[in-house]
């Protein structure tokens, strides 16, 4: 997978999640680490560069699409939210991520999965 379409996921989920509202929440594995990380949807599209996003990506620094190996929204958000304002951003979510290569959608979750070799095209 090339870091083109984590950059379009990316930028998928910047667009869903520019309505008013909670935000959505994404669980990110990085490579090479066990846990996944909670962290909010990045809120501004001026982050998102050709080989990463800017500080403060997801979490606290800086982060380049090959260091992730998952990105996961899941379809009830995990933290005290209003419910109707995250399924909105989820189902927006869904429309945009459709047939995008490497992406699973299921009824609990919006799910782009890295190969290995992450921006190796």
């Amino acid at each position: 997978m090339d870091s083109k379409t984590i950059q379009l996921f990316v930028q998928a989920l910047v667009e869903a999640d520019s309505a008013p509202g909670a935000s959505l929440v994404v669980g990110v594995k990085y490579r090479g680490d066990d846990s996944v990380y909670e962290e909010w949807a990045p809120n501004r599209s001026e982050i998102i560069g050709e080989d990463g996003l800017q500080d403060p990506g997801f979490g606290s620094g800086p982060v380049t699409y090959s260091e992730i190996q998952q990105l996961s929204v899941p379809a009830v958000s995990p933290r005290p939210s209003p419910t109707i304002e995250y399924s909105k951003k989820f189902d927006v979510l869904v429309s945009l991520t459709s047939g995008m290569p490497c992406v699973q959608i299921t009824a609990n979750a919006v799910t782009l999965n890295v190969r290995q070799g992450g921006d190796q095209g």
